[in-house]
């Protein structure tokens, strides 16, 4: 530049009654141009940062550190200790600086309040330097854990703009401070190494990760473990699978989910059955979920039994979603059937038929033939358990249940057990089978006075149908 220039511009940046508009473009200028050559430039840019003015002293930091003024460093130091407006300015200055800017940066984060170190760690991962990269990265060691939030939290914003020499460097020391085995560091400490170092995707870093996914190292480094590996897409191996179904079946939510996400990727053919099972014990919901889509559709009796061990569980989503898988395959039907014998709950009899309902159709006979056994003996016994299983009888096929019911009458009569013929015959309202029954009635003309008439014991809404003269009627049942 020449001279005549030059000295206009040092003119303006020293004028004390000028323009303050017109000075700080004269030093955003100077800044740019100049150089540190330029002794009358590099006087006239330390004079400003003793002015009262802000926005005159920012401009003049600014400047100072693009030309790399090392005689500001002094100054820089004093005004970042001080805070307020110029200390992030101020410290993106220092960093400009090289190896000098770095060791002062570094005496003073030791230094200073953790407020200050936290709002210091932020400009410095911004700045790009490779001295403001050193000081942040060490900001992730501090004792105090808003410094590693606020150093880990910049450095993952900026990676992806950083040279790669930059991120060499920032994985070598990262990978240095995870294999330190003497290096006592907390579990927040080691949670944000582990952060950031999943943000440069290092190949060496994945053994790393595999590491500390389990006990007994700490949930918050575990979740960090889990998520690193994540991002790199790392695919669960058959040896590796233990501990991952290890990660799901834990209480932190955080580990949970993030062990989830990886086990997406893993099979679920039915060699893998048995590993999934674990996840029915589970004590996070979402585990035992996961458990139940990845068991749809394996046809076996330890898979059916895992199953419907969930159709009992309070959580109706969970419910809904085991009775579904259930009924999707044979063995899980024969559970749901099994369960539904067993249970002596009314209602939870009817969420189990309900369930079996729209595959009734596909049960063998033998099956058939045993819920008709049941329900009968239910009925006899006056049990509304029956209900339920009426109803899947007659969604199975209502033509063979009303077939089955009359020969069941039939044999009822040859063994003139007349109430239980009659009973069955009320339940299907069937008059042919009413007539049969009035027809063998042993004693006919009874009154419905009369206390062991039979139709009265079932009901006393009806006429008594115990002599063949009401059979004429054929009342409407």
């Amino acid at each position: 530049m020449a001279d005549s220039t030059l000295n206009k511009l040092v003119q303006l940046i020293g004028a004390n009654d000028g323009a303050v508009a017109l000075r700080q473009a004269a030093i955003k200028v100077g800044g740019v141009v100049g150089s540190s050559k330029e002794r009358g430039m590099v006087k006239a840019l330390l004079g400003v940062l003793g002015e009262a003015d802000g926005n005159l002293r920012v401009a003049a930091i600014e400047a100072l550190g693009h030309l790399q003024i090392e005689e500001a460093l002094p100054q820089f130091a004093e005004i970042i200790r001080h805070g307020g407006v110029e200390a992030e300015a101020a410290a993106h200055a220092a960093s400009q600086l090289g190896a000098k800017g770095a060791r002062v940066l570094g005496k003073i984060m030791h230094e200073a309040a953790p407020g200050l170190r936290s709002r210091l760690t932020g400009v410095l991962a911004k700045s790009g330097a490779g001295g403001a990269l050193v000081v942040t990265a060490h900001a992730l060691l501090d004792a105090d854990t808003k410094v590693v939030e606020a150093a880990a939290r910049s450095l993952a914003m900026e990676v992806p703009s950083f040279t790669p020499p930059q991120r060499h460097a920032l994985a070598r020391f990262l990978l240095e401070e995870l294999n330190d085995k003497k290096a006592k560091h907390s579990a927040k400490t080691e949670a944000a190494l582990l952060r950031v170092l999943s943000g440069l995707h290092e190949a060496k870093a994945e053994e790393i990760f595999w590491a500390r996914i389990n006990s007994p190292a700490a949930p918050e480094t575990r979740a960090a473990a889990l998520q690193a590996l994540g991002n790199l897409g790392a695919a669960p191996s058959d040896r590796r699978l233990p501990k991952l179904l290890a990660c799901a079946v834990d209480s932190d939510f955080q580990v949970v989910a993030a062990a989830l996400m990886l086990l997406r990727q893993a099979p679920s053919g039915g060699k893998f059955a048995k590993h999934w099972l674990k996840l029915l014990e589970a004590p996070d919901l979402a585990a035992r979920r996961f458990a139940v889509e990845k068991l749809r559709g394996i046809d076996s009796r330890e898979v059916a039994r895992g199953l419907a061990a969930q159709a009992s569980h309070p959580d109706r989503g969970l419910r809904d979603d085991a009775l579904t898988a259930l009924r999707g395959f044979a063995a899980g039907r024969e559970a749901l059937l099994e369960k539904l014998f067993a249970t002596e709950n009314h209602d939870e009899c009817w969420t189990l038929a309900r369930a079996l309902a729209p595959a009734a159709a596909s049960l063998p006979k033998t099956l058939r033939a045993k819920i008709f056994k049941e329900a009968c003996r239910h009925h006899d016994a006056d049990d509304r358990l029956a209900n339920p299983l009426w109803f899947l009888l007659r969604e199975i096929d209502h033509a063979w249940t009303r077939d089955q019911i009359e020969a069941r009458a039939l044999a009822l009569r040859q063994k003139k057990t007349p109430r239980r013929l009659v009973t069955c015959a009320i339940w299907h309202k069937t008059p042919r089978a009413v007539r049969r029954c009035a027809s063998s009635w042993p004693r006919p003309g009874l009154s419905c006075r009369t206390t062991t008439c039979p139709w009265k014991a079932a009901t006393t809404t009806r006429p008594c149908i115990s002599s063949r003269a009401c059979c004429k009627t054929s009342p409407s049942i």
